[in-house]
C-alpha cells in the first residue's frame, strides 16, 4: 500500500485489525517512547499478521500519565471483562430470581460505561 507522500505503507491493511464493531482487534500495549525526549510514547495493537499497529500516541509527562495509558491500553481487556460481568451478573439473577436491574444496580452502570465507549466513532 502505497501512503499519502507515495511512499511504501507497511501498516496492516484497516480491515484486517477492525472487528465487525470498528475496534482495533487484539491485545493493546504500550510501547517504547518514540521521541528523543522520552515523551511520545505509542500504544499498540497486535495484528494478525504479528506486527504492531499503532492505535495512539500519548505524551507522557508524569507518573499520572503512565497510568493514563496503561488505562488506555486495557481497554480491550476491560471492555470484555464488563460484557462476561453483565452476563454473569443477569444470570445470576435469573437462579436466584432477583430479576432486574433494581436489585442489581451496577448492572446499569456497567451498561451504561459500555455505551459511553460505544459512542466513540
Amino acid at each position: 500500500m502505497i501512503d499519502y507522500k507515495g511512499e511504501q505503507d507497511y501498516r496492516p491493511d484497516m480491515e484486517s485489525v477492525k472487528d465487525s464493531k470498528g475496534y482495533t482487534k487484539g491485545e493493546w500495549r504500550v510501547g517504547k517512547s518514540t521521541d528523543s525526549m522520552g515523551y511520545e510514547t505509542p500504544i499498540y495493537a497486535d495484528t494478525e499478521e504479528g506486527r504492531d499497529y499503532e492505535i495512539a500516541t500519548v505524551h507522557i509527562y508524569n507518573g499520572e500519565q503512565i497510568a493514563n495509558a496503561q488505562l488506555i491500553a486495557s481497554a480491550p481487556d476491560l471492555y470484555e471483562a464488563c460484557l462476561i460481568a453483565i452476563n454473569e451478573i443477569e444470570r445470576l439473577a435469573m437462579v436466584t430470581g432477583y430479576v432486574g436491574e433494581a436489585h442489581y444496580p451496577r448492572i446499569a452502570q456497567i451498561k451504561q460505561a459500555l455505551a459511553k465507549a460505544a459512542k466513540v466513532k
